[in-house]
C-alpha cells in the first residue's frame, strides 16, 4: 500500500479552526485521518451537486422570465391593436377582409 501524509495544525484561539478539532473529535472513534477524508470528498460532492443545482435553476429561471416576457409583449401588442372606440379586434385569430377580396 501507498500511503500520503499531511499534518494540520488547529489554532484553537480561532473559531473556525476550533469548531473544525471539535467536529473532528465529536465522534470519538479515534480514526481521525477518516473523519477528515471522509469530510474532505462529501465536501466536494456536495460542491458538484450546488452547482448542479444552481444551473438547473438558473436555466428554468431564464425560461419562466422569456415566458412571462413573450406574455407582456403580447398584452401590450394587444391593448395597442384595439379598434375605433376601444373595441378589441383580433388581428392574429380573424382574417382581414381585404386578403378575403383578393
Amino acid at each position: 500500500m501507498s500511503y500520503k501524509r499531511i499534518s494540520v495544525r488547529f489554532n484553537m484561539d480561532v473559531d473556525a479552526e476550533r469548531k473544525a478539532w471539535e467536529i473532528i473529535h465529536e465522534k470519538g472513534s479515534g480514526f481521525v485521518g477518516k473523519e477528515v477524508i471522509s469530510a474532505i470528498n462529501t465536501s466536494r460532492e456536495l460542491s458538484g451537486l450546488e452547482k448542479m443545482i444552481r444551473k438547473v435553476v438558473s436555466e428554468e429561471l431564464k425560461k419562466a422570465l422569456f415566458i412571462i416576457s413573450m406574455w407582456s409583449m403580447f398584452r401590450l401588442w394587444r391593448s395597442r391593436s384595439s379598434g375605433p372606440r376601444g373595441a378589441k379586434t383580433n388581428h392574429l385569430w380573424e382574417p382581414s377582409r381585404k386578403r378575403l377580396c383578393r
